[in-house]
């Protein structure tokens, strides 16, 4: 029997709208598919719930976190804490109320006395999802869909690392965490991740723009971060029923 599992788009801290997910497929094991900080109010909680419950990947939020933590020039200065919706993350890590002065370095102890370091460090790029018994379709999770032009090994590519200290963004701007470029067709394979927040849930399935022309053709790619929608979005896999959550 082919396993059951829960693949999630960008949660952003919203937790409460996780567990009304999880709640829905309840067999299911939970897969987030990254992005599971900032923005929302309870990253914390959302860290606590998949070290103790499911897989996550590495999305390019945990990515500028870690960056932020090894003080590197990765990415342009501040990009996590003050651009990207960090400031929400550090402050329910740290039990600050909003308006409430973060300390970094303080923050930096924190996240790694916690073991939210490791733990991220730890996230893969990918996931491969076992064959569906009815018809061997295979199942891709990654965070950014991956495009044509890049072999899956280069979309794992991110650079020289945080220790290089020079800036690389560009090398990891087609990668898994951040390609922003219309998924790949690949045989017998459904692509799934997230990230593409104004493409909203939507599937691939017959056109190369992403819209469904034949409602019976195997679709070959979804995108799950409903975040503009103020939704968490959840595909369970074999079935490929879909479940959401709202969030205010």
């Amino acid at each position: 029997m082919t396993e059951e599992y829960l693949i999630i788009g960008d949660i952003a801290g919203q937790y409460e709208a996780l567990i009304e997910l999880v709640k829905q497929a309840p067999n299911a094991i939970p897969l987030g598919v990254g992005d599971l900080f900032d923005r929302g109010p309870e990253s914390k909680k959302v860290f606590e719930f998949f070290k103790q419950n499911g897989k996550s990947l590495l999305g390019n939020h945990e990515h500028m976190l870690l960056q932020f933590y090894h003080k590197t020039n990765y990415y342009e200065s501040d990009v996590w804490l003050y651009w990207n919706g960090g400031r929400p993350t550090a402050r329910s890590f740290m039990g600050l109320l909003p308006g409430e002065d973060i300390d970094e370095e303080e923050l930096r102890d924190t996240l790694r006395a916690l073991g939210v370091i490791d733990y991220l460090e730890s996230l893969p790029l990918y996931f491969e999802l076992p064959p569906r018994e009815l018809d061997g379709l295979k199942g891709l999770v990654t965070h950014a869909p991956k495009p044509s032009f890049r072999t899956l090994e280069k979309c794992c590519d991110l650079g020289k690392g945080f220790n290089a200290g020079d800036l690389q963004f560009q090398v990891a701007n087609y990668s898994l965490i951040w390609n922003r470029t219309e998924p790949e067709e690949i045989k017998n394979t459904l692509q799934i991740f997230g990230h593409n927040s104004p493409w909203g849930h939507c599937w691939f399935q017959g056109d190369l723009n992403g819209k469904v022309v034949d409602e019976n053709a195997i679709p070959w790619g979804v995108c799950l971060d409903s975040s503009k929608e103020q939704k968490l979005t959840g595909l369970h896999w074999p079935s490929l029923e879909v479940y959401h959550a709202g969030y205010l």
